[in-house]
């Protein structure tokens, strides 16, 4: 009897930290290069940073097909652009996925010993950590089943980083539109009344510019520099008083991207200047008509 062996990632090679690694809040959909994957679009602003280097034990119970329990240590290093990520197996290559919700769920057919696997994957992603169960058959006429459980952690980043995400509270006559923040090389998007992305970026000070096409509202641009403390969560805001146009943040510290938002859509910008933590960055008066607070 062939033995269908199923390492969280090693044989589940198609799948992506697999897609994996969806730091807490977050669930990935993974893709790879030639799996049964679903792939999936994550809405904007709900994906978070998981980036790094994660570290996995997967305990396979291999004794349905006629094998054993044993444990295998792997070691995954995500990328991430946006909401799109790339993960690296320590033992080679690459696969793709993306990030959207706050589980992991994955199924995937491949071919394997001479019969073919099918399995599915659940994880909980939470901080730092990952948990999940992977269950899998083979068959080659003969099937047989067996599960895989999975823990896992990332690894801190180094000393000098902080993370950042951004909030775009504008809408033009209820318009929605997309607007970027470049902070420190690194890109957040938001659509209108929604988080982007949290990124880990460097701490220290550099330069940051927003921009965003307001339609009829016209164009927003401007930029400067910004000074931010390591190990930190920085949640900027881009707002307006009815007045000017508003963009500014409220630390946490210490945070990370698992630390909760402190505002949401339609929050007032007296509310989040009355915070003392809240920094105003840029205050630039409104030309024409019609940019208003996203509901």
């Amino acid at each position: 009897m062939k033995k269908a062996r199923n390492g969280f990632i090693r044989n589940l090679h198609y799948l992506c930290l697999i897609g994996v690694i969806a730091l807490g809040l977050m669930a990935i959909v993974g893709t790879g290069g030639g799996g049964g994957g679903d792939g999936g679009t994550a809405p904007p602003g709900e994906c978070v940073d998981v980036s790094g280097t994660w570290s996995t034990t997967e305990v396979v119970d291999d004794t349905g097909c006629g094998g054993d329990i044993y444990t295998e240590y792997n070691t995954y290093t995500v990328t991430q652009d946006g909401c799109n990520i790339t993960v690296m197996p320590s033992d080679g290559g690459s696969f793709s996925g993306t990030v959207s919700g706050s589980q992991i769920n994955w199924s995937g057919t491949w071919q394997e010993g001479g019969g073919t696997v099918t399995a599915t994957i659940s994880l909980t992603i939470s901080g730092n950590s990952l948990s999940g169960t992977s269950s899998w058959t083979w068959s080659d006429g003969y099937s047989c089943s067996g599960t895989t459980q999975i823990t896992g952690t990332r690894s801190p980043g180094p000393s000098g980083d902080t993370s950042a995400r951004f909030f775009n509270n504008l809408t033009c006559s209820g318009s929605y539109f997309t607007a970027t923040l470049n902070l420190c090389g690194t890109t957040l998007t938001s659509y209108s009344g929604s988080w982007s992305s949290c990124q880990t970026v460097a701490s220290g000070t550099c330069s940051f510019s927003v921009y965003a096409d307001a339609g009829a509202c016209g164009i927003i641009s401007f930029s400067d520099s910004v000074s931010l403390d390591s190990g930190c969560i920085y949640n900027f805001v881009l707002d307006t008083d009815g007045t000017n146009i508003i963009f500014g943040y409220i630390p946490t510290c210490p945070g990370d991207c698992s630390s909760p938002t402190p505002f949401s859509a339609g929050t007032s910008l007296e509310s989040l200047s009355d915070d003392e933590s809240f920094e105003l960055l840029m205050e630039v008066p409104i030309e024409g008509e019609g940019l208003t607070r996203a509901q």
